[in-house]
């Protein structure tokens, strides 16, 4: 009886702790400011209880914005526990690491889809998903392909969450979506290019998979280009000043050339083409960019010109307002605009009686 209650007492005490408290501290080794609290870590022989607690934790959470709050809450801590078992070598911890965390970014894409979340945290969801991934390149290239498919589970439950995020933020923010888009395809290009030079050795070339991880990216970011421009183009539906947006488009969309330029350099023969399409959409993309602000630069100059003066026609070529200054008896001047050739000022004046 007595034993009972001690291991009844025992297993209250470590759900109480895995609960309400946690275990090491763990850093990004990218972000000193940034650190995760792991709790009870895949390894321990109580991380049963750590699971139990956050079933319970989820449980006891009501309400759409604060249940999405929570589960981004532990699918980070989920991805740094990945990534502490990665560096520990310990590949099996690593994948039940991996598939938590995607289930719980499963849980809030749902939430942030269904518009029970707030335009803040949707916006946290979609710079998160950048972080995230960034720490899932780590993983990579720690374990490699002995992960099996669980990291590219939880790399595809981030990329459609942060799709689906970026989607919502825009319903209420879509200059804000549009500028996060941006950084996510230069992100994301970034990852194309990381990958090719850690495939890259000077006895073997590029390694077996290397071409479908960048396939996988690749189109992930035409994904986020298709949704750049429809972000800009409903912008200019709605009326806002899309000018600042496409100047961005014009400079990002230079230096995606260059890092795919590089990428094309140590990519395997069978990437290529997919790299070089990727080339020439991105050089359409900043031609048609460059092409808007131009169209919109000649818009502006031609509403000046048409609201000062009549250009190189023969009207007012002194580029002089065509409303005449005031007469002095109340009356304005008549200005002869070229549509009435008979008149002048004087005719002007003596149909005024001066």
């Amino acid at each position: 009886m007595k034993l009972k209650f001690f291991r009844i007492a025992l297993i209250s005490c470590l759900l109480i702790t895995a609960l309400f408290t946690g275990g090491a501290v763990y850093a990004d080794s990218n972000d000193s400011e940034a650190s995760t609290d792991l709790g009870i870590t895949p390894d321990s022989p109580f991380y049963f209880l750590d699971k139990w607690g956050k079933g319970l934790g989820m449980f006891f959470t009501f309400g759409d914005e604060a249940k999405a709050k929570k589960a981004l809450k532990y699918g980070e801590e989920r991805l740094a526990e990945a990534e502490y078992m990665a560096n520990k070598n310990r590949i099996r911890e690593t994948e039940q690491a991996a598939e938590d965390y995607a289930g719980y970014m499963a849980m809030v894409n749902e939430r942030v889809q269904n518009a029970g979340t707030s335009d803040n945290l949707t916006e946290t969801v979609c710079v998160a998903a950048a972080r995230h991934l960034a720490i899932m390149e780590r993983i990579r290239e720690r374990v490699q392909e002995r992960a099996g498919d669980a990291i590219d589970n939880a790399e595809n439950a981030t990329m459609n969450g942060q799709l689906n995020a970026l989607r919502a933020l825009a319903k209420n923010k879509i200059q804000r979506a549009a500028e996060l888009t941006s950084n996510a395809v230069e992100n994301n290009l970034n990852r194309v290019r990381a990958r090719t030079c850690d495939n890259v050795t000077a006895e073997n070339g590029i390694s077996g998979n290397c071409t479908a991880d960048m396939e996988l990216l690749l189109g992930y970011i035409d994904r986020l280009e298709g949704l750049e421009d429809e972000l800009i183009a409903k912008a200019e539906e709605l009326g806002i000043d899309v000018t600042p947006l496409l100047e961005r488009l014009a400079q990002s969309t230079q230096n995606r050339i260059q890092v795919l330029s590089q990428v094309m350099q140590n990519a395997p023969e069978n990437a290529r083409n997919g790299i070089q399409n990727a080339i020439q959409n991105t050089e359409r993309k900043y031609e048609q960019a460059m092409e808007r602000l131009r169209v919109r630069e000649n818009w502006t100059d031609d509403t000046t010109v048409t609201d000062n003066s009549t250009g190189n026609n023969g009207r007012n070529p002194d580029n002089k307002n065509e409303i005449a200054p005031d007469n002095g008896n109340g009356n304005k001047d008549h200005v002869n605009n070229g549509d009435e050739p008979g008149r002048n000022d004087k005719e002007n004046n003596g149909r005024n009686g001066n």
